[in-house]
């Protein structure tokens, strides 16, 4: 391929490559290199290249007359539109979140999908997410606490030991698997409940979406922890209350974020305290044992998305929050102490 010289004219001779086997890209490139309204003279003798540059021009709003002495070539004068999918295009913040000016106060529905920090091509359709003002759901701390989350990530397979399991006499492993069920349905509202409003977060607040991503992650795998000793001698977990279902469906009633993952992640976990203290100073079996001595350290690492999130928009609450916090805090504390 000959480049752009000094001649009165830049000239390209694309040779036998056609603008279908991206000709184009090298004329689009040698324009660039000319100034609107400058000339760029074009040869080649691929079948159909002149029809093809044609279209190509007149595209992307460039002039071309084609000559045919001394040998078929095209002149094509660059127009005002060579920055193309970059023209119109606008900025999304900066992807660093500490950077000035880097989280928008509102994100808009035309970024959409793109990565905070990215140059949005203009005319890209408008997604409708429900959180897009950064008071509603921004945490300046969002960004150390997800780096806190992936540090405490494990493993069910590891992180008991499933070995240690042992027969029961049959009311005894009843009981068990009655409490197992309780606790199973608590985490899968505490699944639902951050991945219901994840999707509803815009993009833009990336560091959010990952804490709520990741506690989903985490409550999945208690979920499966309390399952896996529930059915460790029964087929089937045991029976699931009126209730309990009533008060945890009070969670998906309301449509404030805040209050939701607060209730739930500081009251309603919070009360596990009580539950799980009982369990691992009376557990029948080793098993159940450590299951109610681990839960509290795996909280500690996704507990902190709930306070961070729900003292943003929860402003009638504030007062109370730090309260709960302390007493949360001290009392998972003191479980890690605590041997398993």
């Amino acid at each position: 391929m000959t480049l752009p010289d000094a001649s009165p004219h830049a000239t390209i001779d694309i040779e036998s490559l056609g603008l279908d086997q991206g000709a184009q890209l090298l004329i689009k490139r040698a324009l660039g290199r000319i100034a609107i309204g400058a000339t760029l003279r074009v040869q080649g003798d691929a079948p159909d290249w002149d029809i093809h540059l044609l279209a190509w021009c007149r595209q992307h709003g460039h002039e071309v007359t084609f000559h045919d002495a001394p040998a078929l070539h095209a002149l094509v004068t660059r127009g005002p539109f060579q920055k193309g999918r970059w023209d119109g295009a606008g900025a999304s913040g900066q992807a660093n979140a500490l950077a000035p000016d880097a989280v928008a106060q509102r994100a808009l529905p035309a970024w959409g999908l793109a990565a905070r920090g990215a140059t949005v091509e203009g005319g890209s359709p408008a997604f409708d997410f429900r959180f897009s003002e950064k008071a509603d759901v921004w945490a300046d701390t969002a960004a150390s606490l997800y780096k806190q989350a992936l540090a405490g990530q494990w493993n069910p397979d590891t992180a008991i030991d499933w070995s240690e399991a042992k027969a029961l006499p049959d009311e005894i492993e009843d009981a068990v698997v009655q409490v197992m069920t309780y606790l199973i349905e608590n985490e899968n509202a505490a699944l639902l409940v951050p991945a219901r409003h994840l999707g509803q977060v815009h993009p833009h607040f990336r560091e959010i979406v990952q804490l709520l991503a990741i506690q989903c992650a985490d409550e999945a795998r208690h979920v499966e922890v309390f399952t896996r000793r529930a059915t460790l001698h029964r087929a089937n977990p045991a029976l699931s209350g009126a209730g309990g279902q009533a008060s945890l469906k009070t969670l998906f009633e309301g449509s404030n974020f805040s209050i939701s993952l607060f209730l739930l992640s500081v009251l309603g976990e919070g009360s596990f305290v009580n539950l799980l203290n009982f369990l691992h100073e009376n557990a029948p079996d080793p098993v159940t044992r450590q299951i109610a001595g681990w839960w509290p350290g795996t909280k500690a690492a996704t507990w902190p998305t709930a306070w961070a999130i729900s003292s943003t928009g929860c402003h009638g609450s504030r007062a109370f929050v730090p309260r709960c916090t302390q007493r949360f805090t001290s009392a998972t504390t003191s479980w890690r102490q605590r041997p398993v």
